[in-house]
């Protein structure tokens, strides 16, 4: 679960740095939720960097816990803590950016339970991104009104179909 906002042009000329629990890169930002069943880190090396937010296999103690950063990996270590997420047995999203190209692809676990809707301007070259619906409801295409209806009579945060079925402009 997460909100961010990624400027292409950010992917290419900044490095993502941690700031509290938050990351940024250049103008653009990505703000993991805080809650004790979910962690975060931040992999990066001088041509690519991924950023993942994953349902714990533990409980923590405490409320929200900070992003870990692992800085200057190599291609290896890169490649290990990829595909350690990429098997994770939990749900996790996935924010993944190379700077040649620029380059950016979003995954989701093997559940997707956790929500991500997105919007793409192309005029700004800018991804918006957000666990919460209501953020991009201004920008949304078709709305899915039985997984509305689903979430307004049971309650529920989670769903493996997303409420709008378009967000790309």
């Amino acid at each position: 679960m997460l909100k961010a906002t990624l400027k292409i042009a950010d992917l290419e000329n900044y490095d993502p740095v941690a700031k509290g629990s938050s990351i940024q890169v250049g103008e653009s930002y990505i703000r993991p939720f805080q809650h004790k069943s979910l962690e975060s880190s931040l992999v990066k090396n001088t041509e690519q960097w991924f950023f993942v937010i994953r349902e714990r296999q533990v409980a923590a103690d405490e409320a929200g816990v900070h992003s870990v950063v692992i800085a200057h990996a190599s291609m290896d270590q890169f490649r290990q803590h990829y595909q350690k997420c990429m098997h994770w047995p939990l749900d996790f999203i996935v924010i993944e950016a190379a700077r040649r190209g620029p380059r950016l692809r979003v995954r989701a676990g093997y559940i997707a339970s956790l929500p991500i809707y997105f919007h793409v301007e192309e005029r700004t070259r800018t991804v918006t991104l957000s666990w919460d619906f209501m953020d991009l409801l201004d920008k949304s295409g078709t709305i899915d009104t039985e997984i509305i209806a689903h979430h307004l009579s049971m309650r529920t945060f989670y769903s493996a179909r997303q409420a709008a079925l378009a967000l790309i402009c």
